[in-house]
């Protein structure tokens, strides 16, 4: 889910934000800024932020709009969702500023002899902004992928893996077998996790790949 809506929402702003509109590279930077902070900080932030205690901040602003207080990270039903948010929050303007350097490698003079055989906008997206992405979605996924599975410091410093382990992933458990004493478990369960991130990213290269030698 947070690769799939990452790139739902960093592929249109990137695509936005590479028109000739004023004051773009600010807000360029304002989208990268997250991903520039530790995880760990951004983590501690948004539980102060999604905090059910009388500080937090989101839910003194339902409160005061006479809604009722939401658990945001101690609800088994809505605790992943959270963390989906943040992680999507964090990473989303990493994704477009990779969008945002492809983009610019695609030449106008495509679009403009699109526009001359009458294509419209979404036309002109579909066969010739996507295959121009090509290179970058693969990087996007693949990355954000692999990123997604070897999450850890954002669940320590939010849920630790609750409530309920409805958060718990999959070097969370490893890092609880560490501290349980079970080094041997804990040490094969990395192993077994370093083959299986090599395979996925495999798998997803050599999908990327094909779906490359059809749009060429």
């Amino acid at each position: 889910m947070t690769v799939t809506v990452q790139s739902l929402i960093s592929l249109p702003v990137s695509v936005f934000l590479n028109s000739k509109i004023k004051g773009s590279n600010i807000y360029r930077a304002i989208y990268f800024a997250p991903a520039v902070l530790s995880t760990l900080v951004v983590g501690y932030l948004w539980k102060y932020l999604m905090s059910s205690s009388d500080y937090g901040f989101i839910n003194q602003v339902l409160t005061g709009m006479g809604f009722e207080k939401v658990n945001f990270l101690g609800n088994a039903q809505i605790a992943l969702f959270a963390i989906i948010t943040i992680s999507v929050w964090q990473w989303f303007g990493w994704s477009m500023v990779i969008y945002l350097g492809s983009l610019q490698s695609i030449s106008e003079e495509l679009y403009e002899a699109a526009s001359v055989d009458g294509a419209n906008g979404l036309q002109k997206f579909w066969h010739i902004t996507i295959p121009g992405l090509a290179p970058a979605i693969k990087i996007n996924f693949v990355t954000s992928t692999i990123s997604g599975l070897k999450i850890f410091d954002l669940i320590l410093a939010t849920t630790n893996g609750g409530p309920a382990h409805q958060t718990e992933t999959i070097l969370s458990l490893m890092f609880s077998k560490f501290s349980d004493g079970n080094y041997g478990y804990a040490s094969a369960f990395g192993m077994v996790f370093l083959l299986v991130s090599m395979l996925v990213a495999a798998v997803m290269l050599g999908v990327f790949k094909k779906w490359e030698d059809r749009l060429g």
